[in-house]
């Protein structure tokens, strides 16, 4: 039995077919025939050099289990690529929850790893796999390869259309799609490197039964996941202000980039669609002066991963929007520097959290609620240029044995403003109580009432009769004897 959305959407495959010949027979003609003449010239092989021990080669085990993955250059990612987001139910996002996974089937398929002697045919020429297995998930393979003609080193991932999650129409239409990325340009031009991860070439079998397509991408030299390097160390402020200001680089450069898929899709714009802590990778370049640490590169594009995502758990539509959003997300997730957790987002929310706000670089974890709360409508350019011209975080207090007259007088200075504030406020009382004693029509009080002496005789002696002991021809014997000076005392 066909069920009728599947009906649905094949009558509105070939609606659109027909309509697309119609309109331009020419370019449709011509495409199927480069399509059919390079299918017919990658069947031809010349026997040059093959051995027979090809045909006695061991065959690839059916267990994905027993690969050994500690071979591989990067450290092997056990979970799925993930993306972050930040959601409530009004519209304002202002929690961030756990980095949204890209959703993935169940149960582990038990499909054969790619055999190392296989070729795989692509518009560019063969590749092979060589070397170690990169990363496994429960949909994809990534493996370290090569272009045969040549030996230029590749990476081939491999996706899997599993029969549990597509039946063959939707395996066909998927293939279809992911073989329209063979004329994906994402070059800005001549010297111009906006650091996306883009595809070298695409290989999607026309054979219903092979299930599989392939991505084949050129590697990015000593490049480590955003998870991985935060497994070895942490990024200070001054860092993720360079991060964010080079993501929003190349989110500009793909929001805004023309991009045709096929002779009738042509995209005003893309967007990345799965900004996680796997699809972000860093290169260090410490070694170059008047450069940033570090370099950042976007990979796993939403435009091919999620086509290989089961119908029914599509993730939502990629938009510049939640771009900036999931970015906000990321640099929170930096600035707390949270390396246990690469699988989850802190469950605070920096959107409301006021706490957040009060401690490190202030103007940073402002810009990045901004980002949270959408502020920026989708502008990428817009939110580069508020970062550019965001206040410089205030350097550290560091005390310094040349600084330190210098770091005393600072913190002396406060004090100094304080008591003379203190001196103009008891002047200013003691005018206030003046000013109100002279309205009330009192006189004020003397401070001391005493007579004017200028003899000793104005001294008024005390009452009663006292005896003197003078020694004799002493100065007293002589004050006592003078008549005008005590007039009243008789020796």
């Amino acid at each position: 039995m066909v069920k009728l959305n599947e009906l649905f959407e094949v009558g509105v495959s070939r609606y659109r077919e027909i309509l697309n010949f119609i309109q331009r027979p020419g370019d449709i003609l011509t495409q199927k025939g480069r399509q059919a003449a390079q299918e017919r010239f990658n069947e031809i092989e010349l026997p040059l050099g093959q051995q027979s021990s090809q045909k006695t080669s061991k065959p690839p085990s059916d267990n994905v289990q027993g690969v050994d993955l500690q071979s591989a250059e990067r450290q092997p990612i056990s979970a799925p690529s993930s993306r972050t987001m930040v959601a409530d139910s009004n519209q304002v996002r202002s929690q961030v929850s756990a980095i949204r996974s890209t959703p993935k089937p169940l149960h582990s398929p038990n499909v054969p790893l790619l055999p190392d002697d296989k070729d795989l045919r692509g518009r560019r020429g063969k590749y092979r796999r060589e070397g170690a297995v990169v990363q496994v998930t429960d949909q994809s393979r990534l493996y370290q390869g090569k272009l045969v003609f040549n030996q230029k080193p590749v990476l081939i991932k491999e996706y899997l259309l599993l029969e549990r999650y597509f039946n063959p129409t939707e395996a066909r239409q998927v293939k279809d799609r992911f073989a329209n990325l063979a004329n994906l340009n994402l070059k800005a031009g001549v010297g111009q490197d906006f650091r996306v991860v883009a595809p070298w070439d695409v290989i999607a079998p026309p054979h219903s039964s092979d299930r599989c397509c392939y991505l084949i991408t050129e590697p990015i030299l000593n490049s480590l996941t955003l998870k991985e390097y935060l497994t070895k160390r942490t990024m200070s402020a001054k860092q993720v202000r360079s991060f964010l200001s080079q993501v929003l680089q190349t989110l500009w450069f793909l929001h805004h980039q023309r991009v045709r898929l096929s002779s009738s899709e042509l995209r005003p714009g893309i967007a990345h669609g799965n900004l996680n802590l796997d699809s972000l990778l860093i290169v260090s370049n410490s070694a170059v002066a008047d450069e940033p640490d570090f370099l950042v590169y976007l990979a796993d594009l939403a435009l091919w991963e999620y086509l290989f995502v089961p119908v029914n758990r599509q993730p939502p539509k990629p938009s510049a929007a939640q771009d900036l959003k999931d970015l906000g997300a990321i640099g929170y997730y930096l600035l707390n520097s949270e390396t246990e957790q690469t699988e989850f987002l802190p469950r605070s929310s920096p959107v409301l959290d006021s706490n957040w706000l009060l401690t490190g670089d202030r103007p940073l974890k402002k810009f990045i609620q901004q980002l949270l709360r959408g502020e920026f409508k989708g502008s990428a350019e817009n939110a580069r240029q508020a970062l550019l011209h965001l206040e410089s975080e205030a350097p550290p207090m560091t005390i310094s044995t040349t600084d330190s007259d210098t770091d005393r007088s600072q913190r002396s200075w406060p004090i100094f403003r304080f008591l003379f504030a203190l001196g103009l406020l008891t002047a200013l009382i003691g005018l206030v109580l003046v000013g109100l004693r002279a309205m009330m029509g009192q006189a004020p009080i003397p401070l001391i009432s005493q007579p004017k002496i200028t003899k000793i005789v104005d001294v008024v002696p005390p009452a009663g009769n006292f005896q003197y002991l003078v020694k004799k021809d002493d100065i007293w014997s002589y004050v006592l004897k003078v008549d005008s000076l005590f007039p009243t005392l008789k020796p």
